[in-house]
Order: C-alpha cells, then sequence, then structure tokens
C-alpha cells in the first residue's frame, strides 16, 4: 500500500508523523490485524527524485493522483 501525504503538511512531518505515531500504533495492535509484516519506505530529499520523476514520466509529489 502507498500513501500520499496531506498537501499541508511538510515531507519532515509527515515521516515524523509515520515514523514515530503510526508505526507504533500499528506495531502495538498488529496482532489484531493479523499482520503478517510491516515495513515502512521512506523517501529521500535528494536533487535525484526531479530526475527520477521526469525519467519516468511521473507527477510532482503535491499533485493529487485521485480524489
Amino acid at each position: 500500500m502507498c500513501l500520499r501525504r496531506h498537501p499541508d503538511m511538510t515531507r519532515e512531518q509527515f515521516q515524523k508523523y509515520w515514523l514515530n505515531k503510526h508505526g507504533p500504533f500499528f506495531m502495538k495492535n498488529a496482532g489484531g490485524m493479523r499482520a503478517k509484516k510491516y515495513v515502512q519506505s521512506h523517501t529521500l530529499d535528494t536533487p535525484l527524485n526531479e530526475g527520477m520523476r521526469d525519467s519516468k514520466g511521473m507527477l510532482p509529489e503535491n499533485i493529487p493522483v485521485c480524489d
């Protein structure tokens, strides 16, 4: 599952929330959700991101792709 951050949140705010709030909450409740695995994969803030997006025809991260 991939998620997009709220446009009012910075990348740093989103990643801090995901790492320090969501991750521990999920792990505390993983048994009830019958989760077998939980992985967080965070993006890096690097100029390479723009080049990667352009080369693959991807949208910038601040443009919503679904309603």
